[in-house]
């Protein structure tokens, strides 16, 4: 069943819930290589611990969803 998976698809998913844990997990699954998909989430990580928002926006601009990525950006100068 993993075979018909569409694990990029799902990764991004999983980053568009600001959902690192299962990214993470999505990424293992699918056997990407961890030095493609750790650096990122663990950068996202980071930036979530101190401003969220610019980590949602950061994501957003990653993910093309530039509305929300505008909203997020002007809550981030917010913080």
């Amino acid at each position: 069943l993993a075979f018909l998976a569409d694990y990029p698809m799902l990764y991004k998913a999983a980053l568009g819930m600001y959902d690192f844990n299962l990214a993470i997990a999505v990424a293992r699954n699918s056997q990407m290589d961890p030095k493609s998909y750790l650096p990122e989430i663990r950068n996202y990580q980071r930036t979530f611990e101190l401003n969220p928002a610019r980590a949602k926006y950061e994501i957003d601009v990653m993910l093309g969803r530039f509305e929300s990525a505008l909203r997020h950006l002007v809550a981030a100068n917010e913080h």
